[in-house]
């Protein structure tokens, strides 16, 4: 899961950095998905912003270069979970030790039916 949080983590530095060339108001950022991609929003809206950014040396990953380091300078306002799980904050946890989920994180609306065979 790892490499997919890290390039949601770059994906979304890179709106930041190029807000102004695409009229992105980053006073109003909203991460949200379906299944896995509901678990990378909620990592995305409960990580701080320099999470995963350098847990990997450039020398042992050059393109970590091109993912706008810089642009830490913004605040997720809501999350959408649709029908994901806890998995990713589960690991988070037990990586880092510490519980992610704070009273500081953006508010979370999870949508997910009572009946999923798949994940409860």
């Amino acid at each position: 899961m790892y490499p997919a949080h890290r390039d949601a983590k770059a994906a979304l530095r890179w709106l930041i950095a190029n807000a102004n060339q695409y009229n992105i108001d980053t006073n109003y950022i909203t991460v949200g998905g379906g299944s896995a991609g509901a678990i990378i929003a909620t990592t995305l809206g409960i990580t701080k912003t320099i999470d995963f950014t350098n847990e990997i040396s450039l020398s042992n990953d050059p393109s970590l270069a091109t993912t706008n380091l810089n642009s830490n300078n913004y605040t997720i306002k809501t999350i959408l979970d649709f029908w994901g799980s806890g998995v990713a904050v589960t690991a988070n946890n037990n990586i880092y030790k510490y519980n992610r989920f704070d009273p500081t994180d953006a508010p979370i609306m999870i949508s997910h039916g009572t009946n999923d065979p798949t994940v409860a």
